[in-house]
């Protein structure tokens, strides 16, 4: 008969060492994005089957926890090298990382000693490794922002810390086991084919991202640029429209209802009078927090991280257990 695999706290039962239930699961997490650069100049031929249209050179990174202290998401702009960013990055994250292991061992301070007393130095190293270790999660991160930064995070980590394993799908990186991180991606742990929106509804998150102009941001020069982007700007040749403008059935936030009278699906009028008015609430606020372009990308990789964050944290997560029991079984 199938038997799921031993906890780490089934197996200190064993020598006599009952956790209680609700220390069980561990509270503490992490996530992490990355925006990119599109340059157009990529520097590698195009052949008859594939075109080559953008190289991705690494901009910024945004993170957040519910460790005390880091609570709030915190971007870091490139100054021009890759490799001091991602090593920002890491430094960052791993400042967290010990917060929330000193937290962990004051959570389970009573039961330190006995732990360590007993007759199996695998299961107490594993133990060890459980209140190290601060799952670092991403929204499709095993597709775009782990393998766009692989060369210099690998490099970093490889300076700082042991990998003790990498699990690979193809070019994905499923998970990634350090001494201090667990990189895991939230999409696995979801419905296949779940989209951004449908994760963030399904788990409650009220805070929307915001738009941003991808196509324009074709040189880290633009990040110390003071002029706010055309509205054209914000056009996506890959999704064929202007982003800003909403999708006919798109629902639309109190504001922007009040402001088209939605009744419906929304007319072509509509859908222009919205994505202008998202463009001016956005300039305006470009404009009034005298911003530089590299601030109003910190303000949307920022709020892209805190939308993800939000449903990450929110109490219906914890009652959507195939979502909440894989992620919190692989920390044991």
């Amino acid at each position: 008969a199938f038997e799921p695999n031993r906890t780490i706290f089934d197996k200190l039962e064993d020598f006599g060492i009952v956790i209680p239930s609700d220390l069980r699961f561990y509270p503490y997490r992490a996530c992490f994005d990355i925006e990119c650069a599109l340059v157009r100049d990529t520097g590698v031929d195009n052949s008859a089957r594939v075109e080559f249209s953008a190289k991705h050179l690494l901009a910024s990174v945004s993170v957040c926890s519910n460790v005390p202290g880091h609570e709030q998401p915190t971007c870091l702009i490139s100054t021009g090298c890759e490799k001091e960013l991602v090593k920002r990055f890491i430094e960052v994250v791993t400042e967290i990382s010990d917060i929330s292991s000193g937290l962990m061992r004051e959570r389970f301070s009573e039961y330190m000693e006995a732990v360590h007393q007993i007759d199996d130095e695998k299961l107490v190293d594993r133990f060890e490794e459980y209140l190290q270790q601060l799952p670092l999660l991403s929204f499709c991160g095993q597709k775009y922002d782990i393998p766009t930064m692989r060369t210099q995070l690998f490099s970093v980590l490889l300076q700082v810390e042991e990998i003790n394993y990498v699990i690979k799908r193809g070019s994905s990186y499923s998970a990634i086991s350090t001494e201090n991180f667990l990189f895991l991606d939230v999409t696995n742990y979801l419905a296949a084919g779940s989209s951004y929106d449908q994760f963030l509804k399904g788990y409650g998150a009220t805070v929307h991202k915001s738009f941003f102009p991808y196509e324009y941001f074709n040189d880290l020069g633009k990040l110390a640029s003071t002029q706010f982007p055309r509205y054209q700007d914000f056009f996506s040749s890959l999704k064929g429209r202007n982003t800003l403008e909403p999708t006919p059935d798109e629902t639309l936030s109190a504001e922007e209802q009040l402001v088209v009278h939605q009744n419906g699906h929304l007319t072509v009028d509509q859908v222009l009078t919205v994505g202008v008015h998202r463009y001016e609430s956005l300039r305006r606020m470009f404009v009034d927090n005298n911003w530089t372009f590299g601030d109003f990308l910190a303000y949307y990789n920022n709020r892209y991280k805190a939308t993800i964050f939000a449903a990450l944290i929110s109490p219906l997560l914890f009652r959507r257990l195939h979502f909440a029991a894989c992620i919190l079984l692989l920390k044991f």
